[in-house]
């Protein structure tokens, strides 16, 4: 009974430590919605902290161009970073990909130029895949189109 009482705290502590190691992965890239799969929204990246935070300033502003005064176009849009380039929408579903570093456009995809038509609804945002060498960007509008 002592030996697998034993047995047994050795393997709960086991699991218990992987799972401390888990929770303190460090998130340094911005690579899904909200930062990681579980929506953490943090990043343990420690230049900026409560000490300093009161001293930024915007660096870069971006201007689609495209908003919409009329009928009140809104962004609802987390922005991803994938190889210090920020993947944004704009009001009008335009994807956006932007340096990170400057915020100068890269380029722009409209996906009304393909002859879609397309909900004005909000946009949520874009994906980011990669497996192996073969690196991609999904932007999905209305459960519809995927490009």
């Amino acid at each position: 009974m002592k030996i697998v009482s034993r047995r047994l705290l050795c393997l709960s502590l086991i699991v218990l430590c992987s799972c401390h190691q888990r929770s303190n992965e460090r998130f340094s890239s911005w690579k899904v919605y909200n930062g990681t799969k579980e929506g953490a929204k943090y990043s343990s990246l420690s230049q900026i902290d409560t000490g300093n935070v009161q001293l930024l300033r915007p660096v870069w502003e971006y201007h689609a161009g495209d908003a919409d005064t009329v009928f009140s176009s809104q962004i609802q849009c987390n922005p991803i970073i994938v190889d210090d380039v920020l993947y944004a929408v704009s009001p009008q579903l335009k994807l956006l990909a932007l340096d990170a570093a400057t915020g100068r456009a890269k380029w722009t995809f409209d996906p009304r130029r393909t002859g879609e038509t397309l909900s004005a609804h909000a946009l949520r945002g874009v994906s980011y895949w990669e497996e192996g060498a073969d690196k991609r960007i999904f932007l999905q509008q209305a459960l519809i189109y995927t490009w």
